[in-house]
Order: structure tokens, then C-alpha cells, then sequence
């Protein structure tokens, strides 16, 4: 079975297990909102959202960097890491003037390109509905930035073809674009006539769920404070690990990642110091829990697709995403 290592611990600790292990093909997280901008006044104010257990109740900016610091070392070269930041909870200037929107994201993103010295790849958006709240003179907020980084020295891998979605039109792409079969090694004039040619692939702005499921039903525990959803953690998964690859989620929360890398068959490094409000359960006890159940039963059609030589089992997986 693949590897999964969760435990109670430290972004710092969990990244530094991934460079004793040689370093990981993908880290995909959401670090904590910050409780601090980098050239304001004071504080942005008193953290909006609490993770429990041994969690710190605050994230400054010297914690954004010593993260990106660490991110750097933990990946293999040629390695992701993709990030969904934001700073919603604002900070007022004065009430004649009113708040502002945080710029952690976009000064995250400098700092890891221009001083840790990753490449900044592509900025994508995590589209979903944001919280209501008090929106002037902005509009309701309905993405979150995802910054995809790559550490230098190799190319990396990408599957740009990993997730599709259905064509706005059934004729689109005919002449173009593979087929299921083409991705199994068939290339008859039959599977060219099939219904690939109504897919398309993803832009960089990523819906929340696949097929007009419900948010809530793509969560993994609602009970966490700050969710993402299995569709956006299975699209970075499948396009960024390779098959038998090792993904890390440092701030591993609910196991979201954790599940979907299990469910591919990938090895997972994750950490979280946070616990469960209601019952006090620490939150990287139950992803390991859940990440383990998922593996074991992915585990015999894993092992049953290596043996049998037919259908592989990227495409597989790309198939059902695209008919669920």
C-alpha cells in the first residue's frame, strides 16, 4: 500500500519528513488566513477562525515565509506546490475611509518567487460562493487565489488532460483532441469518432465541485473551519502528482488531500496541530484514519491494474470524473 504518514505536528515538522524521505512531487494546502499585513498598522484584528488543540491562534507574515522556506527544501526538483491564500478578514483604516482586503496572497507570492526562489508557474482561482459579511463597497467575493509554484531543476510532471470537462458544444474539438482509447494506447479510426470530442480541459479558474454537486456534499468534514473541497484537491492531485507519487498537505485539517492521494494510489505526508471543536479530537488522527480507510479499499483494483496490462489507471479515473 502507499505510503501515508500524518501525525500531530508542526507545518515545520511535516515538511522537514518530507525532505528526509527526498522530497515530495506535491504539496497542496490552505495555511491558516493571516492575523497580520505586512506594512499596516496594528493588526488586521483578532483571528476569524480557531483550529483548536495546539494550533497558534495567530499566522504573521514571518510564518508565510519561514513556510515558503520550507516548502522549497521539502519538494523534489520539478516539484508543485500550490497554494490557495487569501486574506478575507479585513482591517479598517478609519470609518470615513472603510476596510480593505488583506494582500497577503499577492505578497506571498513575490516573496516565494523573488527571495525563496521558486518559479511562480500560473495563478488559478478557486471559484465558490464567499461568506456574506460586510462587502462595501466591494462586491461578495466568490474565489480564492491558488498560486501554483514549481521548484526548479526539472521539468516536472503535468497532465493537462488529467480532469475534463464536458464541450460547449458537441462538435468542439473533433480534429484536435484524443480520445479515451488514444490514452490507452488504441488509436483506431473508431475511438477517434468517440465522445472525446465533446470534452474540453480545464481553465484556471476551477469550480468547487464536478457535475452540479452541492459544496457541502464535496466537503470531508464540515465541522473543520476552513474546508476545501475533494473535486479542487482531486484536480492538483491528478494533474500535478505522477502515478506512485508523493503528495504533502502540511496543514492536513479534515484529510481532504490525504483521501484523494490515497484514492489515486499516491503515497501522503500530512501534518495539523489543530483538533475537532466538538469532541476534541486532533484532526490529523482522523485524516490518517480516513486516509488509510480510503487506501485500503482502493488498494485491490490498484494492485489488479498493475497486473492486467489493459485499461491504465489515469485513464480510468479520467473517464469517471468526466461521467460523474
Amino acid at each position: 500500500m502507499p505510503l501515508i504518514d500524518i501525525e500531530h505536528r508542526s507545518f515545520e515538522e511535516t515538511l522537514a519528513r518530507c525532505v528526509e524521505l527526498g522530497g515530495v512531487d506535491l504539496l497542496f494546502f490552505s495555511p491558516p488566513y493571516p492575523t497580520e499585513v505586512p506594512g499596516a498598522k496594528g493588526r488586521e484584528g483578532a483571528p476569524t477562525r480557531r483550529y483548536g488543540g495546539d494550533a497558534p491562534k495567530h499566522f504573521l507574515w514571518k510564518d508565510y515565509q519561514r513556510l515558503g522556506d520550507c516548502c522549497y527544501r521539502a519538494l523534489k526538483p520539478g516539484g508543485f506546490c500550490i497554494v490557495i491564500v487569501d486574506g478575507p478578514v479585513r482591517f479598517t483604516r478609519s470609518r470615513q475611509i472603510g476596510s480593505e482586503r488583506s494582500l497577503i496572497a499577492f505578497r506571498l507570492a513575490i516573496d516565494w518567487a523573488e527571495r525563496v526562489g521558486l518559479r511562480f508557474v500560473e495563478h488559478e482561482a478557486y471559484l465558490r460562493d464567499g461568506m456574506p459579511g460586510d462587502v462595501s463597497p466591494r462586491r461578495r467575493s466568490g474565489w480564492e487565489p491558488m498560486h501554483v509554484f514549481q521548484r526548479p531543476g526539472r521539468r516536472g510532471f503535468f497532465d493537462a488532460r488529467a480532469v475534463t470537462k464536458p464541450a460547449l458544444s458537441a462538435g468542439q474539438g473533433r480534429s484536435r483532441r484524443p480520445t479515451a482509447n488514444m490514452w490507452l494506447g488504441k488509436k483506431s479510426a473508431e475511438s477517434k469518432a468517440m465522445v472525446y470530442a465533446a470534452t474540453r480541459m480545464l481553465t484556471t479558474a476551477i469550480t468547487a465541485a464536478a457535475g452540479g454537486a452541492t459544496v457541502n456534499k464535496e466537503i470531508s468534514d464540515p465541522d473543520h473551519p476552513a474546508p476545501f473541497t475533494r473535486h479542487i484537491a482531486e484536480v492538483q492531485v491528478l494533474s500535478y502528482c505522477p502515478p506512485g507519487g508523493l503528495a504533502c498537505d502540511p496543514f492536513v485539517g479534515s484529510g481532504t488531500t490525504a483521501i484523494v492521494a490515497a484514492r489515486h494510489g499516491c503515497g501522503f505526508i500530512g501534518g495539523d496541530l489543530g483538533a475537532r471543536e466538538r469532541d476534541g479530537r486532533r484532526w490529523a488522527d482522523i485524516a490518517r484514519e480516513r486516509a488509510a480507510e480510503e487506501a485500503a479499499a482502493g488498494w485491490p483494483q490498484a494492485v489488479a491494474a498493475a497486473v492486467d496490462p489493459s485499461p491504465q489507471p489515469r485513464a480510468a479515473e479520467q473517464m469517471s470524473l468526466l461521467t460523474a
